[in-house]
């Protein structure tokens, strides 16, 4: 397998198994892993904590309180010089407080059957475009010693 078709299988089984939909904020629970959409005054707030130009904030909530989410780090998302676009600064799991007023809007992650059933597929084909490879490559490349007779069995 190329190391392209390997990037891109490791592509669709990390980031296309799972999606963020939009929850009320007070859904949002211990354990559950969300994306914070940060407000821009928020954005602002959090420099000293988040770095510049970050959108949003992604985690696992440790803690909501009346005032703030706790959430262990995943990663940051960031704003670029292409508004279509956002860069992603990924995180070590550091617990960060996030105040309820920063945050614009927060989206679950949950599994997404049809493109974890994609990506299953996909992988699977490759495996098996592999596995033949392999085996045709190896077949072809017996050195010389087959003399061209045929094998008699009782």
């Amino acid at each position: 397998m190329t190391r392209r078709a390997t990037a891109l299988a490791l592509a669709l089984f990390a980031g296309g198994c799972y999606r963020y939909s939009a929850i009320e904020p007070n859904d949002a629970t211990a354990s559950s892993e969300v994306r914070l959409n940060l407000t821009d005054a928020g954005s602002l707030a959090l420099v000293s904590t988040l770095g510049t130009s970050t959108a949003a904030a992604e985690g696992r909530i440790v803690r909501v309180t009346d005032s703030a989410y706790v959430i262990a780090m995943s990663s940051t998302l960031k704003r670029t010089e292409d508004p279509t676009s956002l860069a992603r600064t990924m995180w070590a799991g550091e617990s960060v407080s996030i105040p309820r007023s920063a945050v614009a809007g927060v989206e679950q992650r949950s599994l997404d059957r049809r493109r974890t059933a994609v990506a299953a597929s996909v992988a699977t084909v490759l495996g098996v475009l592999a596995a033949k490879l392999i085996v045709h490559g190896v077949g072809s490349s017996s050195s010389g010693g087959d003399t061209g007779t045929p094998v008699v069995t009782p």
